[in-house]
């Protein structure tokens, strides 16, 4: 006894022909085959390439894909000066303030703590050697731009970021009513396709050591990272 899988295959020119010619009520391509005169030749299967149909195919195929989830951890930290005359980019997010994150690209460390903390759960080097600053490619460079370029390296080994969690230490400028613009912008480059969690908190230097005497910002952002099913449960839906 042997069972059927969906899909079937045939070469496109042959099929056409077939299908061109075939009565208007045939249930299928195997059927216009096998009316046509031509023999189908078997091809062996694959048991887990089943067919969603019912409710319980459903169920099955997300207990096949969380069993098959390997999920990584990752540690970033970045810390940059502040100068007058630079601008103040976090997150992607352009903030109004007098002094600006000083550095070989546009400064924005939560990008760069985030970017490390990434390619460090994959495995990859850090972004002072995929983007070095002796690279006058990435003077200025906007930093959202090379955390997407991480996430294309990411994805490439088969991973996808699912959850985010960012502190920022700094004393000035207060960070807090630019927060939620801040989380937006990096769940829009880190999750536009797939569901994930992220959290940005700021914390006061206390005016202690740099920070706190407004010289500097500190980021620390640690991920976890799985592999990328071939679908997303989500996206599953009756055939």
């Amino acid at each position: 006894l042997f069972l059927t899988q969906t899909p079937q295959a045939f070469q496109t020119k042959e099929i056409n022909e077939v299908l061109l010619n075939a009565r208007e009520n045939v249930s299928d391509e195997a059927e216009a085959w096998l009316e046509s005169g031509r023999s189908p030749a078997p091809v062996k299967g694959e048991i887990m390439n089943f067919k969603i149909t019912f409710q319980e195919d459903i169920n099955k195929a997300r207990m096949l894909v969380a069993g098959a989830t390997e999920t990584r951890t990752g540690f970033g930290y970045d810390i940059h000066p502040l100068r007058p005359g630079r601008p103040l980019v976090l997150g992607g997010v352009s903030i109004p303030f007098a002094l600006g994150l000083y550095g070989h690209s546009d400064g924005d460390l939560i990008c760069h703590a985030v970017s490390d903390a990434l390619l460090g759960a994959a495995g990859l080097p850090d972004i002072g050697t995929l983007f070095p600053s002796s690279d006058p490619e990435f003077k200025d460079a906007c930093s959202l731009e090379l955390l997407k370029k991480v996430l294309d390296r990411i994805r490439k080994k088969g991973f996808m970021p699912s959850t985010v969690d960012i502190v920022i230490s700094t004393q000035v400028p207060k960070l807090g009513p630019w927060i939620e613009r801040i989380e937006a912008s990096l769940k829009k480059t880190l999750f536009n396709d797939r569901p994930g969690t992220l959290k940005v908190k700021a914390k006061s230097g206390e005016n202690l050591g740099e920070i706190g005497h407004g010289e500097a910002m500190v980021c620390w952002a640690i991920v976890a990272i799985k592999t990328a099913p071939a679908f997303s449960p989500g996206e599953m839906t009756h055939q």
